[in-house]
């Protein structure tokens, strides 16, 4: 089972991130390995809804 993890970015990484995060006015989190979202059911959004609630983490289900 693969795991993404931040990525280490370099001085021009991190500053094109917050550049780009001023211009769409949203936070940015880079990720090393490229990640694609699962296809999860409504039950188990609302479980990760749920999950978020109560740890106040924002969580992503991705597929691994």
């Amino acid at each position: 089972m693969g795991h993404s993890r931040l990525k280490q970015l370099d001085e021009a990484g991190l500053t094109k991130v917050k550049s780009l995060e001023g211009t769409i006015n949203s936070c940015v989190v880079a990720l090393e390995a490229p990640t694609r979202l699962a296809d999860i059911s409504n039950e188990q959004l609302e479980q990760l809804k749920t999950a978020e609630e109560e740890m106040g983490a924002i969580l992503l289900a991705y597929s691994c």
